[in-house]
């Protein structure tokens, strides 16, 4: 299991809790990586509601004792919303915050070798800035642990370069 399979499925499912986040073949919500915050929404071009899951770094880093590493990393949910009508962005966006905090707990995200999530925190990011653009912004962050194999280590063999240029390297940088 890597960081990356578990950021994917938390993508996947957290798709499958909000479904209208889907608008047809795009989605509002997607891998992001790294802090969200207001100057990032005009790059993105993202349509709000929308929400963002960060993974921020790796909080400890452990080996087990059937030789595999654990390892404890630190998860984020950016939610956007924008006033709608019937519903105020304040309240879409504590709504989903609120949703997600209550779902997090015991999620393992269908993965095998995952923690449960620990240490699950909702956070209001207002600001003038946000009211000034028409969105609320919350941060839902927690801890989460993968456990995986370090076979990539097991030879004198150099790492394989697809896990960090992903295909040919271009000599013409």
């Amino acid at each position: 299991m890597t960081i990356d399979e578990l950021q994917k499925a938390q993508v996947e499912k957290t798709e499958e809790l909000f479904p209208k986040l889907k608008r047809g073949s795009k989605s509002s919500v997607q891998a992001y990586g790294g802090r969200f915050n207001l100057d990032e929404l005009e790059s993105v071009s993202a349509t709000a509601p929308s929400i963002f899951i960060s993974f921020l770094g790796i909080k400890s880093a452990k080996e087990q004792e059937d030789e595999r590493v654990r390892l404890n990393g630190l998860y984020t949910a950016f939610i956007v919303t924008t006033d709608a009508r019937g519903l105020d962005r304040d309240t879409a966006g504590k709504n989903m915050a609120e949703i997600m905090a209550k779902w997090l707990p015991n999620n393992r995200f269908g993965l095998l070798d995952v923690s449960v999530p620990e240490n699950i925190a909702a956070q209001n990011l207002y600001s003038g800035k946000a009211r000034g653009k028409g969105v609320a912004l919350w941060a839902v962050s927690w801890s989460q642990a993968v456990t995986g194999d370090k076979s990539v280590f097991d030879s004198d063999a150099a790492v394989p370069s697809t896990l960090y240029i992903g295909g040919e390297l271009q000599e013409d940088l």
